[in-house]
């Protein structure tokens, strides 16, 4: 661009925090509104009204119209109906995060050069891995410092011009469904899950990603639930949220009974929370719950003492869309009514809190003996804990009764369960 011409300026108070944005007129505003002429969903340059994109349909102009205003940095785009109402705002992401009161979430040693040298004229060398927004795709091989460069493709380009303060997207795991990958987010790592491209036009796994990141957004403000950095359906499918916890199946060893417990009053407080808001497919397995242990705090002698922190996540998106189109692998927690293409029960949630439960007082998940297969599983019947480990009859018939293969039989909400599984601990 000409000299003067840019976008917007930022004053830099500090090196690193911006004291103020000031948008180029020119670049305030982009639109997409229907066009009667071109009978096309158009976007369009305000205020002169130029036509930057014609677009089949809305979708696909909201979609061209959010990568323009993360590429061109234009300050917002306006979304106006058939009828030329006001449907929906975005806006630049150093608006969205207030980045002038609040500073930058990037450090400015780690700013590409290329953004602050225009690039040299020069053919493409097609034996370099090409890149997106100077965002490195890496894959995580289990430790190897030498992580290999790859190439920004698909939903994956367009999850980078949506979210282009990335940095690095880092490989954890490419298998099935949804995409898993480690990236940086403030002082911290976060994760992102995004839709694979393969499933990116099957309506119902699209239908049932968003299902599920709304089901999480609903839940965000409880203190029991990870935190949603960011989300979005256009383009692409994807989600952002806090990993910055160790998880149950990794600490599970270390938990007294007392603090067993405790992880299960949150659980069951939790559960019992999704359930009145009439979500019941939590995905409640060790693996998605996060617990963080206060070695501070001294020896507790009660559940309801605080020195854990236990936060769910993932609400069991990649299982949930996995059984949407049909290729879901289930596991010893998977509750009955879920095998063999069942549906979720209100009382799913108490049937996966019993499982945790299980595997707490005696060491195996349900179903330790058996293979974790649908037709195994479904023929199978759980051992009682008591045969087990040595533990009063009547906890194990609490805890059978929240793993009733009957859901009416079950607890009906998870507090229930968990506070008289505690009383009976306690006795």
């Amino acid at each position: 661009m000409e000299e003067r011409q840019h976008p917007f300026l930022l004053r830099w108070e500090s090196q690193n925090n911006v004291g103020g944005m000031y948008w180029n007129q020119e670049f305030e505003t982009l639109s997409v509104r229907f066009s009667e002429l071109l009978s096309s969903w158009t976007v369009k340059a305000e205020p002169d009204g130029i036509v930057l994109s014609v677009n089949s349909s809305d979708s696909e102009a909201l979609s061209t119209s959010k990568q323009m205003l993360e590429e061109y940095n234009f300050k917002r785009v306006v979304c106006y109906s058939t009828s030329g109402d006001k449907r929906v705002a975005h806006k630049h992401r150093f608006v969205r995060n207030e980045i002038a009161d609040y500073g930058v979430r990037f450090n400015r040693e780690q700013i590409p050069k290329s953004a602050e040298t225009p690039a040299e004229s020069s053919d493409t060398d097609t034996n370099q891995p090409a890149t997106s927004g100077d965002v490195a795709i890496t894959e995580d091989d289990g430790g190897d410092d030498d992580e290999q460069t790859r190439d920004v493709t698909g939903v994956h380009s367009s999850f980078v011009a949506t979210v282009p303060d990335l940095t690095e997207l880092r490989e954890i795991d490419t298998d099935g469904v949804a995409h898993v990958y480690a990236v940086p987010w403030d002082d911290t790592t976060a994760r992102a899950l995004i839709l694979s491209p393969e499933y990116a036009d099957e309506q119902q796994a699209v239908n049932t990603f968003a299902t599920v990141v709304s089901d999480w957004l609903a839940l965000a403000t409880h203190d029991n639930v990870v935190k949603v950095f960011e989300s979005d359906a256009d383009p692409g499918t994807w989600i952002i949220y806090d990993a910055d916890y160790p998880r149950l199946s990794t600490v599970v060893d270390d938990l007294s009974v007392v603090e067993q417990m405790s992880v299960l009053l949150q659980l069951g407080d939790i559960a019992t929370v999704a359930q009145r808001e009439g979500i019941h497919s939590t995905g409640l397995t060790p693996r998605r719950v996060c617990v963080t242990k206060d070695s501070s705090s001294g020896a507790k002698m009660s559940s309801n003492d605080t020195a854990l922190e236990v936060k769910l996540t993932g609400l069991g998106l990649r299982d949930r869309v996995s059984r949407a189109v049909g290729d879901s692998d289930p596991t010893r927690f998977t509750p009955p009514e879920l095998l063999n293409g069942g549906t979720v029960q209100p009382t799913t949630p108490v049937y996966r809190l019993g499982a945790i439960a299980y595997y707490f007082l005696t060491g195996s998940p349900p179903y330790y003996a058996c293979s974790p297969t649908a037709g195994s599983l479904s023929e199978a019947s759980i051992t009682p804990p008591n045969a087990i480990t040595d533990i009063p009859i009547r906890v194990s018939q609490c805890i059978m009764q929240a793993l009733h293969e009957n859901p009416r039989q079950r607890y009906q909400t998870g507090k229930t369960f968990v506070r008289e599984l505690i009383n009976l601990v306690e006795q």
